[in-house]
């Protein structure tokens, strides 16, 4: 049997995604793109994993699984952290966090009371 790495088509341990933090405006501008919504957004995720796309023994063996795309608003990120009462690293952690669970499968935390 092939461990990771192996022909066996699983996964080399290797993951890649990435994080982009903007703007209200930007990320504005991609919600309207992709979401259809003309207001600003804190977190937008587009998994790379629902797309149609064959991942190959060969391919899963030599290369990262890519997982997508996060992007923060940290604009919306810091008046959610004032309303909160935390900080802005906590708020973008957690944000951060969503975005990745959604590029993982779709699965998202519950926000803590």
């Amino acid at each position: 049997m092939d461990g990771p790495g192996g022909a066996s088509g699983i996964p080399i341990d290797a993951y890649e995604l990435s994080l982009t933090l903007t703007t209200d405006e930007d990320i504005a501008q991609l919600n309207q793109t992709y979401r259809q919504l003309d207001q600003p957004t804190d977190v937008l995720s587009f998994a790379a994993l629902e797309a149609d796309f064959p991942l190959t023994a060969e391919l899963l063996a030599t290369e990262p699984l890519y997982l997508g795309d996060i992007i923060v608003s940290l604009d919306t990120a810091q008046r959610q952290a004032e309303t909160a009462g935390h900080s802005l690293a906590r708020e973008t952690l957690w944000l951060t966090a969503h975005g990745f669970c959604i590029c993982w499968g779709g699965i998202t935390p519950m926000r803590p009371a």
